[in-house]
């Protein structure tokens, strides 16, 4: 329990994650489109480097365009499946960010701060046909000293009141969100925490049952 943080939805985490990581002045990467990435960034008054990303690319940011964009920077905000495109990180564009994200944090010295990766995957569930979700600790299992993940059943689960999310991460990170979290109210309602359990079973069977049909339908026309 001392690498997760349960709370009320998305927003408190990843505000608690850019409060925790980000200091006044410093550099946060994001890329464009994406979800409030900007907001959170002005509440802690740091540097926005925004990476407009490419339709070639899916909308998805690549290593060679954040490369130039590291140094300095503390927290790196990725999206997959991204908000809005709804377009997803391929296996080997992500092993590469992953890869770069070590080689630059073996880079900085001892007392300069580590470039974080906070991870947004609240959509993750809803991928569909061949679309495959892949996280950076999956595929690169040093990466998890410096991946912070956001995670929720609010969106996956067609459940927009249900105020569940949580966050996955570093120890020392972890509790410090804790701490700031304390303080906001932001702590997941009871009945929201009773109601994941057997909301995640209820769905798996239905969308279970409809794909099934689907798939029966289609072989019988």
């Amino acid at each position: 329990m001392s690498e997760i943080v349960i709370s009320c939805g998305g927003r408190p985490i990843i505000y608690a994650t850019y409060r925790t990581i980000v200091d006044r002045g410093e550099k946060v990467i994001y890329a464009t489109p994406s979800w409030n990435n900007n907001h959170y960034t002005h509440f802690l008054e740091g540097e926005h480097v925004v990476l407009e990303t490419k339709v070639e690319n899916d909308f998805m940011p690549t290593a060679a365009e954040l490369k130039p964009l590291l140094k300095g920077a503390t927290l790196l905000a990725l999206c997959s499946p991204q908000n809005p495109t709804g377009t997803t990180f391929a296996k080997k564009q992500l092993e590469e960010i992953c890869d770069m994200v070590l080689e630059e944090n073996k880079s900085r010295s001892a007392d300069e701060k580590p470039l974080y990766v906070l991870f947004d995957q609240m959509y993750w569930v809803l991928t569909f046909g061949d679309t495959q979700h892949y996280n950076p600790v999956s595929l690169r299992p040093a990466m998890k000293d410096y991946t912070i993940f956001i995670d929720g059943m609010s969106k996956a689960f067609a459940g927009t009141g249900v105020r569940v999310g949580w966050a996955l991460g570093p120890k020392h990170v972890m509790s410090k969100m804790k701490s700031i979290l304390s303080h906001v109210g932001a702590g997941a309602p009871w009945p929201s925490r009773k109601l994941p359990p057997n909301t995640w079973f209820r769905k798996r069977m239905l969308i279970n049952t409809l794909l099934t049909s689907k798939a029966k339908w289609k072989n019988a026309s």
